[in-house]
This record gives structure tokens, C-alpha cells and sequence, in this order.
């Protein structure tokens, strides 16, 4: 038979075992219930489908988050950017070039790179050693037209002077910027009346003396307009 001692020993081994398994329980419910999901905060301020930030295309931009983790047992996390057009009802997933990264906290988008319309931005943060505990935060963005520069003569310059035996040409059709595109549709025509403006402008700021000729002329079909 067992002597008392033994029996002690015993009971004392499994009471032991026993608050062990308590404590390594508690322990994992402790980290369990400590973890939190990851606290997402968007710059520029958060936005909505009815409220997006505007930007121009011409412009480049970013987004960025800042992450606060609650969760002891997992602080290594995985960030991912994906890209949404709304035109429809934000299901398609935009096109964009390979070299920008969305992997980190901050996306940064180029100019020119999305064409006009409306875009959601998600970020989606998941902790490593949870990953079912993920979080979400969006942004809206709505990518609009910058407007182009209209430049009558070449360089856009503001002054021209020209000789009463010199022509004076005038082709925003040529010189005009699209800061949206690499290239500007030439196909811009100046009307009569359009014509007699610019000239009437041009006298009045007194930028260059005007072919007697040609001030005639504009006079006379604008009388014939009239």
C-alpha cells in the first residue's frame, strides 16, 4: 500500500498540474481578450461617396494611416491598398501601374494615373498572428478635370508686339496646354466674334500696336454683326 507521504506527493503534484493548466488558460484568455483590432486613421481626413476629397489629375497625391495596435500577442500586421472605381457601384477594381506600391501604411499616386470619376481607397490591416481579427478604413476620391491653358501665342507669354508689316497670329490650338494629357487637342477654332475680343483686349491693355489693316477690318465685321 501507498504510504501517506506518497499519497501527499501525490495530490500535491496534481493540485500543481491542475493550477499550471489554470494559469497557461487564463494566460491565453488574457492575450485573447487583450487583442483588439487594429485602430485605423486615415490623412487627409476620412471621407464618404457623397463627400470625396477632389483632386485634379494633374496633381499627384496621397494617402497615409496611422495604426494604433492593441493586441500584445501580435504586433507584426500586413497593410494592403486596393483601388476601386465607383463609377457603377464601386465593384470594379481600378488599373493602375505595377511600380506603385500598396503594401504600406501610405499609398502615393501620380499624376495622370487614374482618369476622371470617382475612386475607393481601402486599407485593409491584418494582424499576423490573427489574421480573422482584420480591420478596414476607406477613402474617397474623386479625380476631376484640371482645365486647360489657354495661351494664344507661343511660350504663353503675356506681351506681344508686332509690326504693322508683321502678321500676328493667334493659335491656341497650337500653343494651349492640357496639364491632364501629354498632348492637347489642336482642334480649337476662334470664332469672329471671339477674334474681334482678343483684338479689342490687345488695344485696350495697349500690349502692341495693331496692323492699321487689320483693326479696320475687325471693326468692320463687327459693325456687320451688329
Amino acid at each position: 500500500m501507498p504510504s501517506t507521504i506518497q499519497t501527499t506527493i501525490s495530490k500535491t503534484t496534481t493540485t500543481n498540474s491542475i493550477i499550471n493548466q489554470s494559469n497557461s488558460f487564463f494566460i491565453l484568455m488574457y492575450f485573447i481578450l487583450a487583442c483588439f483590432r487594429p485602430n485605423i486613421t486615415l490623412f487627409p481626413a476620412s471621407s464618404d461617396k457623397e463627400n470625396p476629397l477632389q483632386i485634379r489629375r494633374s496633381q499627384d497625391f496621397y494617402i497615409s494611416a496611422v495604426l494604433k495596435l492593441k493586441c500584445a500577442d501580435s504586433l507584426t500586421i500586413k497593410t494592403k491598398w486596393t483601388i476601386f472605381n465607383c463609377t457603377l457601384n464601386c465593384s470594379i477594381q481600378a488599373n493602375i501601374d505595377s511600380s506603385i506600391s500598396t503594401t504600406f501604411s501610405e499609398v502615393f499616386i501620380p499624376a495622370k494615373t487614374l482618369t476622371y470619376g470617382l475612386y475607393q481607397f481601402n486599407l485593409t490591416v491584418s494582424m499576423s498572428a490573427m489574421p480573422h481579427m482584420d480591420s478596414l478604413a476607406s477613402a474617397y476620391v474623386k479625380i476631376n478635370p484640371s482645365g486647360i491653358t489657354a495661351n494664344l501665342v507661343k511660350f504663353g507669354t503675356s506681351m506681344v508686339t508686332s509690326g504693322e508689316k508683321q502678321d500676328l497670329i493667334l493659335d491656341p490650338g497650337r500653343h494651349s496646354i492640357d496639364p491632364d494629357d501629354n498632348t492637347f487637342n489642336a482642334s480649337v477654332s476662334l470664332d469672329i466674334f471671339s477674334i474681334f475680343l482678343v483684338f479689342l483686349i490687345l488695344k485696350h491693355i495697349r500690349i502692341g500696336p495693331i496692323p492699321i489693316g487689320v483693326d479696320l477690318m475687325i471693326q468692320r465685321i463687327w459693325n456687320g454683326l451688329q
